[in-house]
């Protein structure tokens, strides 16, 4: 079907049929997005149509029927996304740290199941009280994202260590790619 959409997005655009992921277009904006020396094959990323599939996309917080230990389940995910063998998915570091695209490996134990990002270190109240616009532009140097006093509670000092996060999920998921942070919308 000409036009239609998919349920995929690629890099903040609809992805189309007749505008594949896997088009000269849409294989440049990936590989502008890895940035240069990326070492697994995009087609590793691709999906038969062309589009690119991750789990990130649904979100972090939802409720979803899926078959665990042998009985139909209701489970609720919260800051945490599918990683069902083989599904990839995005898990996004803080403003200022790379994120992670990753593939499940299905890990029944964790109703195949990782985390979402780093998770906060600290309230949003403490990392206001805490950390200064100037500890704010330092920690975001290179990146471009908004600087000013209502985004200090996002600041990277306030979450975890992202490489930490995925060290202590080797059971859970493979790294795939490690993109660096270049832009990043906080509405």
């Amino acid at each position: 079907m000409q036009g239609a959409q998919t349920d995929t997005h690629l890099l903040g655009q609809r992805a189309t049929a007749d505008r594949p992921a896997s088009s000269p277009q849409g294989v440049q904006k990936i590989e502008q997005a890895f940035g240069a020396g990326h070492d697994a094959s995009l087609a590793d990323l691709l999906t038969e149509s062309g589009s690119i599939r991750f789990f990130g996309i649904r979100g972090c917080n939802y409720v979803s029927k899926e078959k665990h230990f042998g009985k139909d389940v209701f489970l609720t995910r919260k800051g945490a996304v599918s990683a069902k063998d083989g599904e990839l998915g995005i898990i996004p570091g803080s403003m200022g740290a790379k994120s992670f695209i990753v593939r499940g490996k299905g890990n029944a134990d964790s109703f195949c199941t990782c985390s979402h990002g780093a998770g906060r270190a600290m309230s949003r109240t403490e990392a206001k009280r805490r950390f200064t616009i100037e500890d704010h532009v330092r920690a975001t140097e290179g990146v471009e994202c908004r600087k000013d006093a209502e985004v200090i509670d996002e600041t990277p000092m306030a979450y975890k260590d992202i490489d930490a996060v995925i060290a202590a999920q080797t059971d859970l998921i493979e790294v795939v790619h490690t993109v660096r942070q270049v832009v990043c919308v906080k509405g």
